[in-house]
């Protein structure tokens, strides 16, 4: 509860067996969370285009974006 309470998440998001609840509160709950971590994401992405930009290879890579998480309803 302390770790979800510091990162902000939803409780359920963590407990996917919940009932009662419509995909459409489900969905709010995932699009709030979204919307708290975007600039976490950003950052991490900054700092993976920098951390790369000096790899060459095959494995190089152009998109370091972190995706932002979607419900996906049984």
């Amino acid at each position: 509860d302390n770790i979800r309470g510091a990162y902000q998440i939803p409780a359920i998001l963590l407990d996917p067996v919940a009932t009662g609840f419509s995909t459409e509160i489900m969905q709010s709950f995932y699009n709030y969370y979204n919307i708290i971590t975007a600039k976490d994401r950003q950052i991490f992405e900054e700092v993976f285009m920098e951390i790369f930009s000096f790899w060459h290879g095959s494995q190089a890579s152009n998109d370091y974006s972190i995706k932002p998480l979607k419900y996906m309803d049984k």
